[in-house]
């Protein structure tokens, strides 16, 4: 199954795995939340993400995924943002192709 993560909680959001992150974007901390609903321990999570900066919205979803007892396989990325210490914050689970 594909799984978002949301920015806000919407109306039919009960209960929910969340992680804060600094958004470089917008310049302001922000929260990702998963419904406890769509994630558990018997998952395998690859997470995909447009861009990566800092990396720290990647680390709030692997954050999510731990606490949710699921195993992270991988992060990918549409694009990165080689100016941003973002490859260097994650390398301990990202494999780099070009």
């Amino acid at each position: 199954p594909l799984v978002y993560a949301r920015k806000q909680r919407s109306v039919v959001m009960a209960d929910t795995f969340d992680a804060g992150y600094n958004s470089k974007t917008i310049g302001q901390d922000r929260q990702l939340l998963v419904s406890k609903d769509h994630i558990d321990e018997e998952d395998r999570v690859l997470i995909v993400d447009d861009f990566l900066s800092s990396g720290s919205s990647q680390e709030a979803l692997l954050r999510i995924v731990s606490e949710a007892g699921a195993t992270a396989v991988g992060v990918g990325v549409v694009l990165e943002k080689e100016y941003e210490a973002g490859r260097v914050s994650l390398s301990f689970i990202l494999c780099f192709e070009h």
